[in-house]
């Protein structure tokens, strides 16, 4: 296993190189090319460490840990055409007060203007039938007892339905990935309603948002780990499980990590 071109990157940019695992048994082969080719950039640290950086080689995975804070040509590297859009945000233990203590959120848009994601592991105590009939939508023959999730703290009451893509078009969507959109009208709702909506769905209400570098600071701040999200934790893994399951795939256990990590 070689990473001499992170390596060399690393140290050129005052990284401490602490150790390296490998971790391709958790992820799918990437194609990479050279030292700017940064698929992933973990700014959450563990015991003393101020910070870790995830990099890829191939199917192989190098942790390099730093022992003093990211410099300005680290977070130049970090805010250069690297979009956290279709990754997963996971609340680091210092972050502990509000909608986003030990929340997952999955981000949605990600660009210079800012960023705008949904937390999916917080349920209100309100069903997907009471929404229903908020709505005044009639003709329901099934059951449905599905939480709807407090998605962030902007826009509290309105709904945003996270599923997988369909072939059907939608009054109000975007496309996040090959697998995932997010819509906001109340076609689809009506489609649930009726059994005829996506395979999978999730319903939200309010969103996360991001002014303009204010994720960079907080990420640089170690108050978020960061990893490709995973369509099967979204809908197929129970809300309590989803940031567990997250972290997993890197090899993490939150519950080993200091809530005074990144500040040492």
């Amino acid at each position: 296993m070689a990473f001499s071109q992170e390596q060399t990157f690393c140290q050129h940019l005052n990284f401490d190189i602490v150790g390296e695992i490998s971790v391709s048994r958790f992820f799918h082969s990437h194609s990479l090319s050279g030292p700017n080719s940064v698929t992933t950039a973990i700014t959450s640290a563990l015991s003393t460490a101020s910070s870790i950086c995830l990099f890829s080689n191939n199917s192989h995975y190098c942790l390099v840990i730093s022992q003093q804070r990211p410099n300005n040509e680290v977070m130049d590297m970090l805010n250069t055409n690297s979009s956290l859009k279709d990754h997963f945000l996971i609340a680091m233990p210092a972050l502990n007060d509000g909608i986003f203590a030990n929340s997952i959120t999955y981000i949605c848009e990600h660009n210079e203007q800012g960023a705008m994601g949904i937390v999916i592991n917080h349920p209100l105590d309100l069903s997907l039938d009471e929404i229903f009939h908020h709505l005044e939508i009639e003709d329901i023959n099934s059951v449905h007892r599905d939480q709807i999730l407090a998605g962030g703290p902007v826009h509290m009451n309105r709904g945003f339905i996270l599923h997988r893509r369909t072939e059907d078009q939608w009054d109000s969507t975007i496309h996040i990935s090959d697998q995932i959109a997010l819509t906001t009208s109340q076609d689809i709702l009506n489609a649930i309603a009726h059994d005829n909506g996506p395979s999978d769905s999730l319903v939200a209400l309010g969103y996360a948002g991001w002014e303009g570098g204010q994720l960079e600071h907080e990420l640089a701040e170690n108050a978020w780990l960061t990893l490709p999200a995973d369509s099967n934790i979204i809908f197929n893994t129970p809300v309590e499980q989803r940031a567990s399951a997250a972290v997993a795939k890197i090899g993490v256990d939150l519950a080993l990590i200091s809530p005074l990590a990144g500040h040492a």
